[in-house]
């Protein structure tokens, strides 16, 4: 049947090829920025972290009930490109793709072996273990997309703009969302009325410190005041706290006199009485307890600790109990004991500054104390703890062993038998990725659910900002009081004003400005030239004040570079000091990501005086423009309260204005900035 051509209607012709635009050279910068923060994070979890963690490992050594020595050790550990198995027929070629894994609802992941030196009565056997094929982050190191054009990603059935970031399982794509946590290695002053809860005569003030090792490994320890003018300090052991007198700790770190322990305590607070007295009462306490040596101390908080530390030999003797806790324990982002101490006095004097009213309270809801934990950091995390798991249970069965015959004869194959019944890895981290359940065992964590989230693709422009999101956590989600979703003037360039959305999360889920950088981790030779800089400026180093003592009338500024004080600066040289620092900061000298905040010492009641040096990752910052070299220089967000930044050339005092913004949009996230089209925000806001 043929059809009649409708009257006045033209005839439609068409083609049988469709052109298409060509696919471009290289990324767009604006999108692979995205999940930069996320690839990095994973990246070095991939080379360096996971290295560190396997040399932080606790290796077992132990002795089973018929008297055999056991010895077990992780030595290496790594992962390989998800591949399909090297049994299997008929393949054409053996890469898998993330493509693949979205159409077959499976989870692109990729081996973990570990290389296992096992040792029984001094006979030592070395093996390889595969222990799960475990999640890979798309567009990481170890994904098979890594190094592809955008041409190739096409070829591969992905997107040309691919910037990865984000994990898929079951065929579902899962994002470890950005969470802030309190800045490591800084002690914050707070103030918070649970902690008089915590033992008889505590009070409401204390000075925090979130210690982070290179590993990533974190901890939390509060030096607390009591009312009867003592400090206790708090830290934590499998999730149980404990709390020691400040005095028994410092003597177990230094085998130092107590005039010489006094007189680093007085430095600059001679004129002080009530703090000069407290501190004469806690060294005068120790003595009454019969405890007067270094070696006592050590002894005596070896024998209090020694049952709840099941992980050393029994063989272990008490000062050796000690010296283990000391280092898996307090100020473990320092490895030297002269180190804690110094830290230890620098936030006694903080403490006892904020409770007589000299120094504000800080909180730790201020973006100025806060970083971020990125995806990759978090999975080192749960990675590191599943081992340490696994490594209890060959203990266990091990044991069990040894009970059932006389006489124990084991062999590298029944270790594998053993980690085999222990079902791997695979099934754990995957349910970690697809449930944002951690396990809450060792893992210190603001929160241990809702720490992955599935990535919406409702819109290009939704999908984009889960990747500039950052949470504050779930636990302020049941919590009646607004301060934790107030937005503090110290925000301002790094958290969106505007994009947040309505309802419970208000507030609580914020996101990133439109230039914020995550930072990564430092040169280490660029981060040995800021003591040999700092020098030359005129510090006086801690090796030079313990031999010659600065006079204790004179004030001087306290210098931390990443929470080791590493000596005093007279308030005189330190703003020549900042000066040149900045500019071989912006020159490239010293590592581009450091953060140099210099807080004055004012007649009015501000932040604990000194000045802070600030080079490790996770930390927010962000591009201004520094007026003196006329050139890019990276800030952070506690470094932008002492400067003084000009939003519009108009605005700049000649004289006094440090910095300019680099547009007028800067404070806005890549969302919030196309406000001419909200067509694009899906939120009301």
């Amino acid at each position: 049947m043929k059809l009649k051509k409708l009257a006045n209607q033209p005839s439609l012709t068409y083609t049988s090829t469709r052109e298409y635009s060509k696919p471009p050279k290289t990324f767009n910068p604006n999108l692979q920025c995205l999940g930069a923060p996320h690839i990095d994070s994973f990246n070095f979890m991939l080379e360096d972290g996971l290295k560190l963690a396997i040399e932080d490992l606790q290796p077992l050594d132990f002795e089973t009930p018929t008297g055999d020595r056991v010895k077990l050790v992780i030595e290496e550990a790594g992962f390989f490109k998800p591949s399909v198995p090297t049994d299997t027929v008929g393949v054409k070629t053996t890469n898998i793709y993330p493509t693949e894994c979205r159409q077959r609802g499976s989870t692109y992941k990729g081996e973990f072996v570990v290389k296992l030196c096992f040792t029984l009565n001094g006979k030592t056997t070395t093996f390889n273990r595969s222990l799960g094929l475990l999640p890979i982050m798309v567009k990481s190191k170890m994904c098979n997309l890594a190094e592809m054009t955008p041409e190739q990603l096409i070829k591969h059935n992905e997107h040309p703009d691919e910037w990865g970031g984000y994990f898929i399982v079951k065929g579902h794509e899962r994002l470890a969302r950005m969470l802030l946590v309190t800045r490591r290695n800084y002690p914050v002053a707070i103030k918070r009325s649970s902690w008089k809860m915590r033992g008889n005569l505590f009070s409401d003030y204390g000075v925090l410190v979130r210690c982070v090792k290179p590993d990533q490994t974190s901890t939390i320890n509060v030096l607390h005041f009591i009312q009867n003018g003592t400090c206790k300090i708090m830290f934590s052991h499998r999730k149980v706290m404990y709390y020691a007198p400040l005095v028994l700790i410092l003597k177990c770190l230094v085998d130092w006199p107590d005039h010489y322990i006094y007189r680093f305590f007085l430095h600059g607070k001679k004129d002080d009485l009530y703090y000069v007295n407290c501190i004469q009462n806690m060294l005068r306490e120790l003595h009454d307890e019969g405890l007067h040596t270094s070696e006592q101390c050590r002894v005596y908080l070896g024998r209090m600790f020694r049952s709840r530390l099941y992980e050393l030999p029994p063989t272990a003797t008490d000062a050796e109990v000690a010296n283990f806790l000391l280092s898996r324990c307090l100020l473990i982002h320092l490895t030297d004991g002269v180190d804690k101490f110094h830290t230890l006095v620098f936030m006694t004097q903080k403490l006892f500054d904020m409770v007589q009213n000299k120094c504000k309270v800080e909180g730790s809801d201020a973006v100025m104390v806060q970083e971020l934990l990125l995806g990759g950091h978090l999975y080192l995390q749960v990675l590191k703890d599943r081992l340490q798991s696994l490594m209890t249970v060959v203990r266990f069965q091990v044991n069990k062993m040894a009970q059932n015959s006389n006489k124990l004869n084991i062999s590298a194959h029944d270790i594998n038998n053993i980690m085999r019944s222990f079902g791997g890895l695979e099934q754990k981290m995957e349910t970690f990725l697809s449930t944002g359940n951690a396990p809450s065992t060792n893992v210190t964590l603001p929160q241990h659910k809702g720490l992955t989230i599935m990535v919406e693709n409702i819109s290009r422009m939704r999908y984009m900002s889960h990747f500039k999101s950052i949470h504050r956590g779930s636990f302020f989600m049941e919590m009646r009081t607004t301060e934790g979703r107030q937005l503090l003037p110290d925000a301002w360039g790094f958290v969106c004003p505007v994009h947040t959305p309505d309802g419970a999360p208000c507030g609580l889920l914020n996101h990133l400005t439109m230039t914020a950088q995550v930072t990564q981790v430092p040169d280490p030779k660029q981060l040995a030239a800021i003591p040999q800089a700092l020098e030359k400026c005129g510090m006086e180093t801690m090796k030079t004040i313990s031999q010659t003592p600065l006079p204790q009338d004179a004030y001087t500024y306290p210098v931390l570079i990443d929470g080791r004080v590493v000596g005093h600066l007279s308030p005189s040289l330190a703003t020549r000091a900042v000066a040149l620092l900045r500019t071989m900061k912006v020159r490239g000298e010293l590592p581009i990501t450091t953060e140099i905040v210099l807080v004055p010492k004012i007649e009015l009641c501000s932040q604990y005086a000194g000045l802070f040096l600030f080079t490790t990752e996770a930390r927010m910052m962000r591009p201004v423009i520094n007026l003196s070299c006329n050139q890019l220089e990276l800030i952070g967000t506690m470094e932008q309260l002492y400067l003084d930044i000009a939003v519009s050339q108009s605005e700049v005092i000649k004289g006094k204005t440090t910095h300019l913004e680099l547009s007028k949009s800067a404070f806005m996230s890549n969302l919030a900035q196309l406000v001419p089209m909200p067509d694009c925000n899906q939120s009301p806001r």
